[in-house]
């Protein structure tokens, strides 16, 4: 099990937890007031913490255990500091701030969005696939998707609840599928069958000079039936 400690004397005197005292004492004077340093003076607005599992880990696994502590207050891990070398990228000991998420200004014309939450559980790719169509879907014409702002917490590894995303006016592109574009399909009269948007899609596609990778479907009008429909077209 992780400990996560909060303080200075924390750090230096192990609180009472043993394997953190044992790592501790065999780090080198540097690296003790390095931590030292860290963890007694943080960021204003931050909280400094220190994570030790009495194993050595690799730098990714550290930076997985500190983002998913911090997004679990609802903030941003920063300033990760590792100590105690235990192998090429493994150390024995992470040093980081959770801090509040920066506010973020949307482009003009745009918006910030949030999708997911306590029970959803998807790789950054797919939620990339989501909030891209997410975004196409936020205006007669469709909004471009322009970045991923942050993910949730992380449910297993490199999966997350949730995801934080912006979306531009502008010619909505693909950022799964390098040099595609995200097309709309359909009006409030619409109402057709997957087949039919599907073939739609392809000569829609095919008209572009490209060819029909993936589709989704929104606003049911009847069994089977939907307004609107969404597609990606790749070269």
């Amino acid at each position: 099990m992780k400990r996560i400690m909060l303080t200075a004397f924390c750090l230096l005197s192990g609180c009472g937890f043993q394997p953190v005292s044992a790592v501790l004492s065999s780090l080198s004077a540097t690296e003790r007031s390095a931590l030292l340093a860290q963890t007694s003076n943080p960021t204003r607005g931050c909280t400094a913490k220190t994570l030790d599992d009495g194993f050595c880990e690799a730098t990714s696994a550290w930076q997985s255990s500190a983002t998913r502590d911090c997004a679990q207050q609802g903030q941003d891990a920063s300033r990760l500091m590792f100590a105690g070398a235990c192998g090429a990228d493994f150390f024995k000991v992470v040093a980081y701030e959770c801090c509040p998420p920066e506010p973020v200004t949307p482009c003009e014309g745009g918006s910030i969005l949030f999708e997911g939450g306590k029970g959803s559980c998807k790789s950054a790719g797919l939620w990339t696939t989501y909030a891209s169509f997410d975004c196409l879907g936020r205006a007669p014409a469709g909004l471009a998707f322009k970045r991923i702002i942050r993910f949730g917490i992380e449910c297993e590894p490199d999966r997350y609840e949730s995801v934080e995303y912006e979306c531009c006016p502008g010619q909505p592109t693909d950022p799964v599928c390098p040099g595609g574009v995200n097309r709309k399909l359909g009006d409030p009269t619409s109402c057709k069958d997957e087949k039919m948007w599907d073939s739609d899609a392809a000569d829609d596609c095919f008209r572009a000079g490209l060819y029909l990778q993936g589709m989704t479907y929104g606003e049911p009008c009847g069994e089977g039936l939907y307004r609107h429909a969404a597609s990606v077209c790749c070269p």
